[in-house]
């Protein structure tokens, strides 16, 4: 009787063990699944916006940049859009650009005038596709995107690197952090 018993047992542990293996491989095709289906949805919002806000003629106000909250990383935030806003759009004189400057925005362009880079200086209530928060802490940013492609940015002095910027590295979008604050968030192109 007492072999039928341990026989028994093993047979439930074996099926238990069977079921764990299982339950852990169900666990990561869903999140598999759901990367895949946010992926898609953030190309999909992506794509709407360079088709359909883009590049207007009108100037950019800079009231409504401060209304607009969701960062696409590697597109933009509101109507300026990386690599099709230009120059005029944004500024009609001097004073203008230093308007978005006393608000926390900076624009750097090439040499046509193609916004390539939109830095955010002040770090408001931004959110990231899917209405999460980011911008004020470091755990915040962790918990709307995930870990980081990488971490830390380096600080060169000619050919010499002389110290490294902590900083959370996404593509199209980086995190400059003081202590676990972020201070700085730069919306650039995907590479």
């Amino acid at each position: 009787m007492k072999v039928k018993r341990k026989t028994k047992d093993v047979s439930v542990v074996k099926r238990l063990s069977l079921f764990l293996k299982m339950k852990k491989e169900i666990i990561l095709f869903l999140m598999g699944l759901t990367f895949m289906v946010s992926c898609n949805t953030q190309t999909e919002t992506g794509n709407k916006i360079l088709e359909n806000e883009s590049v207007e003629s009108k100037l950019v106000d800079v009231d409504e940049l401060k209304k607009e909250q969701i960062i696409y990383p590697g597109i933009g935030i509101g109507k300026l859009v990386i690599g099709k806003t230009n120059l005029e759009q944004l500024f009609s004189n001097d004073n203008q650009r230093s308007e978005f400057r006393e608000e926390g925005f900076e624009f750097h362009f090439d040499q046509e005038g193609v916004l390539r880079e939109i830095v955010l200086n002040n770090v408001g209530t931004f959110k990231s596709i899917d209405g999460k928060a980011l911008g004020k802490t470091k755990e915040e940013v962790l918990g709307a995107l995930g870990e980081p492609l990488s971490t830390g940015l380096p600080l060169m002095k000619g050919e010499s690197r002389i110290g490294e910027m902590p900083s959370l590295n996404y593509e199209g979008i980086t995190f400059l952090l003081q202590d676990t604050i972020v201070s700085t968030i730069v919306i650039s192109e995907k590479q």
